[in-house]
């Protein structure tokens, strides 16, 4: 249940649809009720502060954001999360209300709202959906894909485009830099050194499909990469036959591939700089 709620306030791009009858009712009051009981904390990245925090709920009926939220929202004092008899209707109670405005303030900085996160919600018959954050996804998340660097800066930057369309729920065009890191990054470097060493013709290459390409690369990329082909096809279909709403969906388990990727390669490069390093400290020794 954590996971899930922490998912959906702020890992999950915008504007996709969740379900009332997915969430069990104590699910639903932690992501909505500013008075429930659980006070809800979340642990993130603050832009601000520049370091990790915990971020607990604004309450306060001074607050303005609080108090627009429940306002527009209709929940006044009669607190509808404390209801029994929600199931009895047909249609959800969620769906009568508007618009849900969460705040939570930074610990590090409580008198500076500045470093508060804030997340939007929007009400529908059936489901609800997160229609703005603040920090974005990528604000909270790009800080830890800087360690790709050290890799290739073209990698981070690809990286970091498909992550920033993600959380502004463009699905489709953050899976083409996803597949560009593959293809243009990882894979064809490598398949350039083949011919020439002269272990390949390009004749012969340009016969062989995706697939059959990563298996000419066994021990010199990513084991993972090699192991898990569907990772490729996956964005390929997305790029040509998905919706944009299927690759938003999927993008968060295709993007920890990738950096699963990237993280081997990291240890393919070092493990490759120690070799050469311990060679030509042997070729040193009388």
């Amino acid at each position: 249940m954590e996971t899930k709620i922490n998912n959906i306030l702020y890992s999950d791009g915008l504007f996709l649809k969740y379900q009332y009858a997915d969430f069990k009712h104590e699910e639903l009051d932690i992501l909505f009720n500013s008075h429930s009981v659980a006070k809800k904390t979340i642990d993130i990245f603050c832009p601000i502060c520049k370091k990790e925090s915990v971020f607990s709920p604004i309450c306060e009926t001074g607050n303005y954001v609080f108090e627009q939220t429940y306002k527009n929202s209709q929940l006044g004092n009669d607190n509808p999360f404390g209801l029994n008899n929600f199931k009895e209707s047909k249609k959800h109670w969620l769906s009568n209300l508007n618009i849900i405005v969460r705040e939570f303030e930074c610990s590090r900085e409580k008198s500076n709202s500045q470093h508060n996160f804030v997340v939007a919600f929007k009400f529908y018959d059936s489901h609800f959906v997160k229609i703005a954050q603040y920090p974005s996804v990528a604000d909270l998340t790009n800080r830890h894909l800087s360690k790709y660097k050290k890799l290739d800066n073209d990698i981070f930057l690809e990286l970091s485009k498909g992550q920033g369309l993600f959380s502004h729920s463009v699905g489709i065009g953050s899976f083409v830099y996803l597949r560009r890191i593959i293809e243009n990054h990882i894979v064809k470097p490598e398949l350039k050194k083949l011919i020439s060493q002269e272990k390949i013709t390009e004749e012969d290459l340009s016969k062989k499909d995706f697939k059959e390409k990563l298996n000419l690369l066994r021990g010199e990329i990513s084991d993972f990469l090699v192991e898990n082909k569907k990772i490729y096809s996956v964005l390929s279909k997305g790029i040509h036959e998905l919706s944009e709403y299927e690759c938003l969906i999927m993008y968060p388990i295709i993007e920890k591939c990738i950096e699963i990727i990237l993280d081997e390669q990291i240890e393919l490069k070092e493990k490759l700089k120690k070799k050469e390093q311990v060679a030509k400290q042997l070729n040193e020794l009388q």
